[in-house]
């Protein structure tokens, strides 16, 4: 899979899927240690693939108490 560097819209260097596009979320799941694109297509999310994200590596993003908060998702 090609992989490209992005922004974050807060602010985190990553380097993820080229298929990535604005508006596609970064999740990070407990004890995963990779970030997920996903992508809210209608009335369900899209996997992409992993990312590395600088600072939200091997768990850093949930323990890091950075009030990114918590969603549901229904992955398809």
């Amino acid at each position: 899979m090609s992989r490209g560097f992005f922004i974050s819209s807060t602010g985190f260097m990553a380097i993820g899927p080229l298929a990535g596009e604005k508006g596609d979320i970064i999740c990070i799941l407990p004890a995963w240690n990779v970030p997920l694109i996903i992508r809210k297509m209608d009335d369900c999310y899209f996997l992409f693939g992993e990312c590395f994200v600088w600072g939200l590596m091997n768990g850093e993003g949930t323990n890091r108490g950075l009030g990114l908060g918590y969603e549901v998702f229904r992955l398809r």
